[in-house]
């Protein structure tokens, strides 16, 4: 059994510091997490074998990269699978960490577009998210809930990744602007203002 076999089949919690979002308080070229290559090699391990991880780390796991891609400006390409995951293990009882780990930044909310989730489940976490839509008042957790049913309405009918893209590692582009700290406020600004009148 190699490491991350016994990672995996021992995991229980204790062992979070492990895989937690270990950031150096630095961004681009500069950006590093202590943990992200061993926690890297998790995920691959538990998307390739779900079976054998418990919803404990599938959990731990996704709420690590949900913050590492808020500092890292992208999503990992394994996030799909793992909200999946997440949600297909987890049902009802994990939906409040999947609404934190899916709105935790614009690339995350954008990569869980890319899920595929089984209809029977997206009804019961849909009819889930209205229950409490019609109890919640306060502000935050309301737009969380609302975002949240857009994405599975979304996905319901199928149309979820439409308009969205993947840029793979290596992927030649051109015509690309590079923006500074301010211009990089200022766009995500603009997108939640955007994201805030669509779900409204």
């Amino acid at each position: 059994m190699n490491e991350i076999e016994e990672f995996v089949r021992a995991y229980d919690g204790s062992q979070i510091s492990a895989i937690e979002f270990g950031w150096n308080n630095k961004h681009a070229a500069d950006f590093f997490d202590s943990n992200e290559e061993f926690r890297s090699k998790v995920v691959a391990f538990v998307c390739e074998d779900p079976g054998r991880s418990s919803i404990e780390l599938i959990r731990d796991l996704f709420l690590e990269e949900s913050r590492w891609s808020v500092q890292a400006w992208c999503a990992p390409f394994t996030f799909p699978e793992l909200v999946a995951l997440l949600l297909f293990r987890g049902g009802l009882d994990y939906l409040p960490d999947f609404l934190e780990g899916f709105s935790a930044s614009f690339d995350t909310f954008g990569a869980c577009h890319g899920m595929h989730l089984d209809p029977l489940i997206i009804a019961s976490l849909l009819r889930s998210l209205e229950q409490s839509l019609s109890e919640t008042t306060e502000e935050r957790r309301k737009t969380q809930l609302e975002s949240g049913k857009d994405l599975l309405e979304k996905l319901k009918v199928g149309n979820a990744a439409n308009g969205w893209a993947v840029v793979k590692p290596g992927t030649p582009v051109s015509n690309i602007r590079v923006l500074g700290r301010v211009g990089l406020s200022w766009h995500r600004f603009k997108q939640s203002i955007a994201r805030g009148l669509r779900i409204r």
